[in-house]
């Protein structure tokens, strides 16, 4: 071949090597944009089925970059305070704190220091959030740690547990709670007892007082004029009752018309007056049952809660005593057990 076919040849070779290697670049880059779009309609997805998974499970979620001091709130917790823009929280942690309930707060930041103080355990809490109306939401905070090197990260999902909690203290107040009269039972009372015979032998000046109480002839009544009627004058009882202790005091139904009231601050003398007020204010009013109107009375008995004691249930047998020597002595009295001698 002469030198000019040569020439025209190797240009046409050249050519063909540069479509080659245009092409392959071209392809390549396509194939990069596919994969870089493939990824990020993945993420997007990946956003789109965990933004639908916590709407299903109702979970909102916080996050705080500790760095920085950032904190931010979902679209969805805002929404459970009944609030409509993180303005309305503030941008800090520790504005966020201001709308914990001041109970709960310190233990809270308590679980907070030692989560990061040890992310390898689980940060979870309970507590109650400040609703936009006043009100307060009770929460549950579950958190994980996506801090690294460069930034210091907590992100937390929180589940409204209002309806949890309420159910939790009705059946608390169930399990405590007479049914029919409302006043506390004979469990709750108790317990209260104990805590306070414990609270007065460490620390025996402190006095305080047991009173019993029985509705006199009570079979009587409900021989007479029926359960329904019976029931009527256990809540007159109970609602007089009431209205006679303190705050700090306690009464409680413990039996069928047997009443039991812990007076705190209280020596025997004290006890005693406040029986006899409450068992004259007791025979003076009458309860009204349909078309009858029914009077009856109480006798009671009273007890130190002495430490010098064996035991609150010596307490209880005294104060149970002084009620049957009551009864024995015609009813709608007041009588107080011996006081303890060395």
């Amino acid at each position: 071949m002469n030198g000019p076919t040569i020439w025209l040849m190797v240009s046409l070779l050249a050519n063909i090597g540069m479509a080659v290697a245009l092409w392959r670049f071209v392809r390549t880059n396509r194939q990069r944009r596919d994969e870089l779009k493939h990824r990020q309609q993945a993420q997007i997805d990946d956003k789109e089925r965990i933004a639908i998974a916590l709407e299903g499970a109702r979970l909102g979620f916080w996050e705080w970059d500790i760095a920085t001091d950032s904190f931010r709130l979902s679209a969805r917790s805002l929404a459970m305070f009944g609030l409509t823009s993180d303005e309305e929280v503030g941008a800090t942690h520790a504005a966020w704190q201001a709308r914990i309930h001041p109970e709960d707060l310190p233990v809270v930041l308590a679980k907070v220091r030692a989560y990061q103080e040890n992310p390898s355990e689980q940060l979870e809490c309970e507590y109650r959030v400040r609703h936009r109306s006043g009100v307060w939401i009770w929460v549950l905070d579950r958190g994980r740690w996506l801090g690294d090197a460069g930034r210091q990260l907590i992100v937390s999902t929180l589940l409204d547990i209002s309806s949890r909690k309420e159910m939790e203290q009705q059946l608390l107040r169930m399990a405590i709670t007479d049914p029919l009269t409302g006043l506390s039972n004979r469990r709750a009372f108790n317990e209260r007892l104990q805590l306070e015979w414990e609270r007065l032998k460490r620390s025996p000046e402190i006095q305080a007082a047991l009173v019993l109480c029985d509705i006199d002839h009570f079979k009587r009544i409900n021989d007479t004029y029926g359960h329904g009627c019976s029931d009527e004058v256990l809540k007159h009882f109970a609602s007089r009752l009431r209205e006679h202790v303190r705050a700090t005091d306690m009464a409680a139904r413990i039996g069928g018309e047997e009443f039991a009231v812990l007076l705190e601050a209280a020596s025997i003398e004290d006890a005693q007056v406040w029986a006899e007020r409450f068992r004259q204010d007791t025979a003076a009013t009458a309860v009204v049952c349909g078309e009858v109107s029914i009077s009856y009375s109480a006798s009671m008995g009273v007890a130190l809660l002495d430490p010098r004691l064996h035991s609150v249930e010596q307490v209880m047998q005294q104060a149970d005593s002084a009620l049957y020597q009551a009864k024995r002595q015609g009813r709608n009295q007041v009588v107080g057990a011996q006081v303890f001698q060395n």
